[in-house]
């Protein structure tokens, strides 16, 4: 692999969210001048995710339909992050302004002003057409549903799919559709063309002059609106939900820059909740063009809308969803994604941190399904005390995460159901549930558990100014680091306690040891094809990030949160799942909801 040099630059925003909260429909805006709409399907993981189906349209210009250039266009956002976003783009004297947003209910539609300029001496005559598809997602939209790879969209892909949009009517107002989904556009003369599956439309303008086309973009019935009246309803909207925020701490409120980043990273969150088509109940998503879920990784949105302001709407409905949906009758919470084994005790997590601001009536309505769900990590518990080569106390062999190994994945598994059941315990006796002194006790011996595995690496390092926290329980992860399964979770050890706080230096010791520190990062991800230029952002320096706080060492912590705004955040705020040091324009899985959720926490911890 060609190597290159690291210039750690700040990532770029590829693409923005234009949906509302709770909505079944995904908006998405992208830099190249696309809008991509699809739904919400239940059912959609890693298996089916090829067969889910979206619509859009493309901005193209020129006779050629040349694609603009994404890396030369100017995002545009609110202060505020609600989201009316817009793009700039600059061919010659003539300047592209696209602004859209959505209206607020389930089932939203797009409005889209595209405002023609000549800023030249000269008239100008360029044609524009909109592209307009409809297929697979993981075909016409870049490398989804995660990206792991530099942004390259290539409109060459949508020039080559079918063509399957027809005229259903023209005039002053011109509506198109493939099936059920729509495009009216009205202001300016159009023409469409069939064959090309284009709305076309030109830019012809004496110097000075403007001129604007306005689209509705969605499913069903298409309308008669009146933009303004749509732009004023949604922004009025938006402007209730930021007034929610109401528990932010005078250190963000009273800082303009931080007040802005907690108010986009907070309307990200939102735009995260949503319902599936057809169904009743309310998911958290992590993000991305992801349909799926991930309990754990919910944790941190949900605690920071929580410690944010009341957003019992979005949390509740989420936790219910949980128990009504996920449980099954032995007790477990299961995936509705990728099966990790620390799930059912990631949702105790979320319902005690919930509770403990002052809940005791939702406590009560799923208490009996939370004892169920402990009864089950007892029992899955105790399994691994009749195992072979098992360490007693620990889960028994499990998937920990997204890669397929079974094993007593300790690192991912264990340290996160001790801290789970941690925090039930507190809520448990907060609440005097009969069960308390039980909950603390699992807990307690849970943590004796983790420690008795900690004091072999320990004895192991004894004279070392370094402490290896090994993937595995029995030490033996060669097979494992062979196969590039991340390591990087050494700071859940730290934050929970497990490693003593004296042995907290050779931890770290260790980790800059094996190159997984570096310009402020904890989480350095190579990868099997020999790229060495890739962080895991978020997830490592969260943790290290609790440490430092519980050990007051406040400079490192912020130094931590510095780096995620250095290196996980686009200057519209977006968080993303992996940086490249040597590419802005690697920037999979944003907007990343748990990273938007843990530089919130981060920000609410510091300045409180």
């Amino acid at each position: 692999m060609k190597t290159e040099t690291s210039a750690w630059l700040r990532p770029q925003t590829t693409r923005r969210y234009l949906h509302p909260p709770k909505a079944e429909r995904m908006y998405t805006l992208w830099k190249e001048g696309k809008l991509i709409f699809g739904e919400v399907v239940q059912g959609i993981d890693w298996r089916s995710y090829p067969t889910l189906e979206c619509s859009g349209m493309w901005l193209v210009h020129g006779k050629d339909d040349a694609q603009l250039d994404f890396r030369q266009a100017e995002n545009r956002i609110p202060e505020n992050g609600v989201p009316f976003h817009g793009l700039t783009f600059r061919l010659g004297a003539l300047k592209l302004e696209l602004d859209a947003f959505c209206d607020i209910s389930r089932t939203p539609t797009c409005f889209v002003t595209l405002k023609l300029s000549n800023t030249g001496a000269e008239p100008l005559c360029e044609p524009l057409a909109l592209l307009l598809r409809s297929g697979k997602e993981k075909k016409l939209v870049f490398a989804t549903p995660d990206e792991y790879a530099s942004y390259a969209p290539d409109v060459n892909v949508w020039k080559e799919a079918p063509a399957t949009w027809h005229l259903l009517s023209s005039g002053e107002r011109s509506v198109v559709a493939d099936e059920h989904v729509f495009l009216t556009a009205e202001g300016l003369p159009t023409e469409w063309d069939e064959d090309s599956g284009a709305l076309r439309f030109m830019a012809e303008l004496a110097p000075g002059a403007s001129a604007a086309l306005t689209l509705s973009f969605g499913k069903g019935e298409p309308a008669r609106f009146d933009i303004e009246q749509e732009r004023a309803l949604a922004l009025a909207f938006w402007e209730r939900e930021l007034s929610r925020l109401n528990r932010l701490p005078d250190g963000i409120k009273n800082d303009p820059a931080r007040l802005k980043m907690a108010q986009n990273l907070s309307v990200q969150l939102m735009q995260c909740f949503c319902c599936p088509v057809g169904k009743d109940y309310l998911l958290s998503r992590q993000g991305g063009m992801q349909r799926l879920i991930w309990p754990w990784e919910a944790i941190s949105g949900l605690e920071a809308l929580g410690r944010l302001g009341d957003f019992s709407d979005y949390i509740e409905p989420v936790l219910s969803m949980y128990f009504d949906v996920l449980q099954a009758p032995d007790g477990e919470i299961r995936p509705a994604g990728e099966g990790w084994a620390c799930i059912t005790a990631s949702v105790l997590y979320s319902f005690a941190r919930y509770c403990l601001d002052s809940r005791a009536g939702f406590y009560d309505r799923y208490r009996d399904n939370a004892m169920a769900a402990f009864d089950w990590i007892v029992r899955t518990r105790r399994l691994s005390a009749g195992m072979e080569g098992c360490d007693p106390g620990l889960f028994p062999p499990k998937r920990g995460c997204d890669w397929g190994q079974e094993y007593q994945a300790w690192m991912t598994t264990d340290i996160v159901n001790a801290d789970c059941l941690k925090k039930f315990a507190e809520a448990a006796e907060r609440f005097g549930d009969a069960r308390a002194a039980e909950v603390r006790a699992e807990f307690d011996d849970y943590f004796a558990a983790l420690r008795r595995t900690m004091k072999k690496f320990e004895d192991e390092a004894e004279g070392s100014d370094k402490l290896r926290i090994p993937l595995c329980p029995d030490g033996d992860d060669a097979q494992l680091l062979r196969e590039f399964y991340p390591y990087f979770n050494f700071g859940k050890f730290t934050a929970l306690g497990v490693v003593r706080d004296e042995d907290v230096e050779r931890v770290l010791n260790f980790v800059k040891s094996k190159g997984i520190f570096g310009n402020g990062l904890y989480g350095h991800m190579p990868y099997s094809d020999g790229n060495m230029h890739i962080w895991y952002t978020s997830i490592p320096d969260y943790y290290w990030f609790l440490t430092w706080m519980r050990l007051g060492q406040r400079e490192l912590a912020e130094d931590i949160l510095r780096c995620q705004i250095s290196y996980s955040m686009t200057d519209e705020y977006y968080m993303i799942e992996r940086y490249a040091d040597n590419d802005p324009y690697y920037v999979p899985w944003s907007p990343n909801a748990s990273a938007s959720g843990r530089t919130l926490i981060m920000m609410l911890d510091l300045y409180a």
